[in-house]
């Protein structure tokens, strides 16, 4: 299991502030998590984590092509991370199909005049 420090290495070079990268990239996963789970929200967290999982690809990449360590122990290779990372996209997309069409999203409430 990767820690902290293995995340922080496996953030490609161009990658501004990687250590706030990792802290940010993993709220934002936590938060899309729950929001999978909720049915008010699935739609939304569904769409939202398509783009998070097509921004962590570089750094999926980054690791495979060089032989980062997670708890030292060799990364996947990259044969297998970019199906993984379409896996998880399939999946996000296929979390947003189980809301019924015309279900509210998230909308925000108004609040009453009484």
């Amino acid at each position: 299991m990767p820690n902290y420090a293995d995340m922080v290495a496996m953030i490609p070079p161009f990658v501004p502030f990687p250590g706030f990268m990792v802290l940010a990239s993993g709220v934002l996963e936590l938060l899309a998590a729950i929001g999978l789970i909720l049915t008010r929200t699935r739609r939304l967290a569904g769409w939202a984590l398509v783009p998070l999982f097509l921004l962590l690809l570089p750094a999926n990449i980054y690791a495979a092509l060089n032989d980062i360590t997670f708890a030292g122990e060799p990364a996947s290779p990259l044969w297998q991370r970019i199906p993984e990372q379409a896996l998880y996209i399939g999946f996000a997309v296929w979390a947003t199909r189980s809301v019924p069409r015309g279900a509210p999203v998230m909308r925000r409430r108004e609040p009453s005049t009484a």
